[in-house]
């Protein structure tokens, strides 16, 4: 199977965030990326809520930004782990940033992988990763790619 289908079975993941509204992997992203700046020290649970939300204010009036959502502009203030979202790349080993948050994210909710919520996609990662590919029947190259890549 191509890296098409594992995202696709990747995305399928974060559909229990359509059912459940609360729960958005990309805010787990998000929640990395602001715990490393220490802004955010609660459990990483994909949930925009009030503490989330005071993390970004408080990330937002330190760099200067419009106070409000985590916009493209607060993202790339965020540094490495501000980006790039979740399907906009081939995700391998040895990468690192919001996307590979993302993943570690929608891996733990699949119940592959219990490592660390940090953004890198290391030994532990990929191999949680390949779990999950062979599960869904896919090629266990523990690779990702964008919808678009064949």
């Amino acid at each position: 199977m191509t890296r098409v289908a594992v995202f696709a079975s990747l995305a399928l993941l974060a559909a229990p965030a359509v059912a459940r509204a609360e729960v958005n992997p990309q805010v787990a992203g998000l929640q990395v990326a602001l715990r490393a700046h220490g802004l955010y020290l609660a459990q990483i649970d994909g949930i925009a809520g009030p503490r989330t939300a005071r993390a970004v204010h408080a990330f937002q009036r330190e760099h200067g930004l419009p106070i409000g959502v985590a916009d493209a502009r607060t993202r790339a203030a965020l540094g490495p782990l501000g980006r790039p979202l979740f399907g906009s790349r081939t995700i391998r080993r040895g990468d690192f940033g919001f996307d590979v948050s993302v993943l570690q994210f929608l891996l733990t909710r699949s119940g592959v992988y219990s490592g660390a919520l940090d953004g890198y996609m290391g030994k532990e990662t990929s191999a949680a990763l390949q779990r999950y590919q062979r599960r869904m029947h896919l090629t266990a190259d523990a690779i990702v790619g964008p919808r678009s890549e064949e």
